[in-house]
């Protein structure tokens, strides 16, 4: 202030540096009995479950700065976290899909010219053509591997008359398999 003699004061201040909290992966997908080991970071440990996921898909437990998840049943839910900032907490949604690898329709019967597209789901994104067709009968590609890290769309272009099959895997270790056969006519 502007008063004579000067006054001052001392005023203490705390500054937290909580850094955001993250979980990585921060989706997980995986198969019936597989155990996937997220790990938590940043936020203020020690972390807790706010909201577990749905106990019929997948089990979830907090282990140190990890959350275990474990798949049971075929199906999507997620657990929420939480950290121990105060005066509130932050929260983490993990979004998590539990089930087998599986493509439909799984046999493709067209005719030449015809482009048919195939829906690729469960097991662990990114998915991959192992086995291509015969390519004289029909071509296969991937055409959106990155759609939204839970599904792919399979383009099968109809070359000639003839029956071939293709096999399409995910990136689970060891990966996960399934046949498609094609049928042109």
């Amino acid at each position: 202030d502007s008063s004579f003699p000067e006054k001052s004061a001392t005023v203490n201040v705390t500054v937290n540096n909580i850094r955001v909290l993250m979980v990585t992966p921060a989706n997980v997908f995986a198969n019936i009995g597989q155990l996937i080991n997220a790990i938590i970071d940043g936020g203020n440990p020690p972390y807790s479950i706010q909201t577990p996921s749905n106990a019929t898909i997948a089990n979830s437990q907090i282990w140190n700065s990890s959350i275990l998840i474990n798949g049971i049943s075929s199906g999507q839910t997620s657990v929420v976290i939480q950290d121990s900032s105060t005066p509130a907490p932050q929260t983490f949604t993990v979004p998590i899909t539990i089930g087998a690898l599986t493509v439909i329709p799984q046999n493709v019967s067209t005719t030449v010219g015809q482009i048919t597209s195939l829906t690729v789901s469960g097991g662990v994104w990114p998915y991959r053509i192992d086995t291509d067709p015969t390519t004289g009968v029909a071509t296969a590609q991937i055409i959106n591997p990155n759609q939204n890290n839970t599904t792919a769309t399979i383009a099968i272009t109809a070359r000639g008359r003839g029956q071939t099959s293709m096999i399409v895997r995910d990136s689970s270790n060891p990966p996960k398999t399934t046949g498609i056969q094609i049928v042109v006519n």
